[in-house]
């Protein structure tokens, strides 16, 4: 799976589609406690990313990182 998303710091998450700096700040304390997401859909386990997030911010979780 694609990992940018996965691995994306605050200030990067929170210019991406769908997401703003209240999500943003979610999805990386989730990360922190959690460890990282096991697949695309588990992110909506995260509060607050449903499915509008999820279908807004498709083509940055579609997106490779550099460690892939």
């Amino acid at each position: 799976m694609p990992s940018a998303f996965f691995t994306a710091s605050y200030k990067l998450l929170e210019h991406v589609a769908g997401i703003g700096p209240s999500l943003a700040r979610k999805i990386v304390d989730y990360r922190e406690i959690n460890g990282f997401l096991k697949s695309r859909e588990s992110l909506k386990l995260i509060n607050g990313y449903g499915d509008k997030a999820f279908e807004q911010s498709g083509f940055f979780r579609n997106m490779s990182s550099k460690y892939d």
